[in-house]
C-alpha cells in the first residue's frame, strides 16, 4: 500500500507526540503504578529511614525551629525560595491543599520552608510568603556552611543563575521535592515535584496512623 508524503509526515510527527507523553508518564511511576499494596508509600523511599539530627536554625515563628521538637508529628520539608516564580509557590499552594483536606489531622503535621536564598530572604520576608498559603507554615534561615549542610543531607542541590537582563538580579534551578520526616524524627520518603496532593495526603495518614 502506498502511503502519500502528507500522511507519512502526520504519522511521523504523532509517534513524537506518543513518545514524549512516554517520558513524561515515566517521570511519574510511582502515582501511576497500580502495584503498591494498600499499606504501601508511594513516594520516592529512602530505605532504611534515616534519623535526622541537628537539624534546625532561626525560623519565622519568637524561637529557633528545632525537627527534634516536633516528634510525634509528620514534618514536610522544603527547599525552596520567596522570588521562585513558579515550582516553589505551586508546590506550597499544594501542600495548602493538602493541609485543608488533612481536616483535624492537619494538626499533627508541620510544613517547613528552608530557604536557599538567605541573601534576599529575611525572616520578615521569609513569614510574609509562608503565612500567604497557611498561617501554620514556617520559615527557616541558615547560611553558609550550615546552609550547606542542611541540603547535603537531603542531597538538595540549588544552583545560582545569573539574570544580568533581568529585574530580579539572578535566580536557582533546585531540587523541587517535598522531604517527609515521620513521627520518630526519621527521613521516610520523598514527594517529587508534580506528585498529586491526594497521594501526598494518602501517605501522610498512613505515617500518622503508625506506632
Amino acid at each position: 500500500m502506498n502511503y502519500s508524503p502528507r500522511l507519512v509526515c502526520l504519522l511521523a510527527v504523532l509517534l513524537v507526540v506518543l513518545a514524549a507523553c512516554g517520558g513524561k508518564a515515566e517521570s511519574n511511576k510511582n502515582e501511576s503504578n497500580p502495584a503498591p499494596g494498600e499499606g504501601d508509600l508511594l513516594g520516592v523511599l529512602t530505605e532504611p529511614r534515616q534519623l535526622i539530627e541537628n537539624f534546625g536554625g532561626p525560623s519565622t515563628q519568637d524561637t529557633d525551629f528545632n525537627l527534634a521538637d516536633y516528634r510525634g508529628k509528620v514534618v514536610l520539608l522544603y527547599f525552596g525560595f520567596t522570588t521562585c516564580p513558579d515550582i516553589c509557590p505551586t508546590t506550597l499552594a499544594e501542600i495548602r491543599q493538602v493541609m485543608s483536606d488533612l481536616g483535624e489531622d492537619a494538626a499533627n503535621v508541620q510544613f517547613v520552608m528552608v530557604t536557599i536564598d538567605p541573601e534576599r530572604d529575611t525572616l520578615d520576608k521569609l513569614k510574609a510568603y509562608v503565612e500567604t498559603f497557611n498561617t501554620t507554615f514556617i520559615g527557616v534561615r541558615q547560611e553558609g556552611e550550615t546552609l550547606q549542610v542542611m541540603q547535603d543531607t537531603f542531597e538538595v542541590k540549588a544552583f545560582r543563575q545569573e539574570l544580568p537582563d533581568s529585574a530580579m538580579g539572578y535566580t536557582f534551578d533546585h531540587t523541587p521535592s517535598v522531604f517527609v520526616i515521620d513521627k520518630q524524627g526519621r527521613w521516610v520518603e520523598r514527594f517529587l515535584f508534580g506528585t498529586s496532593p491526594s497521594t501526598i495526603q494518602r501517605d501522610i495518614r498512613l505515617l500518622l496512623a503508625e506506632r
